[in-house]
């Protein structure tokens, strides 16, 4: 069974607690393009981009300014694998 998430290596968040910017490193084995999404505490997308990942560490920004404080969840998609999702916490 080949796994789903192969394709990354290591996938981090930087800082949580966050407040105005924040990183998302994802490190992958392979050249692939990365969808990310920010979701609120209900699901609903307040931020997304797309980028094109290359093999090692990939920093991508990200502006919270315009988030309240409060629970979200950061999701990332690699090619056509399946998307990871994992929480951050704003602080204001």
């Amino acid at each position: 069974i080949k796994d789903v998430n192969s394709a990354v290596n290591t996938l981090n968040f930087y800082p949580n607690p966050a407040s105005t910017n924040a990183t998302i490193d994802v490190v992958l084995k392979e050249n692939s393009k990365m969808d990310i999404n920010i979701l609120n505490a209900v699901g609903q997308t307040v931020y997304s981009t797309s980028v094109s990942g290359n093999i090692g560490s990939n920093k991508v920004e990200v502006n919270l300014n315009n988030l309240s404080a409060g629970l979200y969840f950061y999701q990332v998609k690699v090619g056509n694998g399946k998307a990871i999702t994992k929480k951050f916490a704003v602080e204001k």
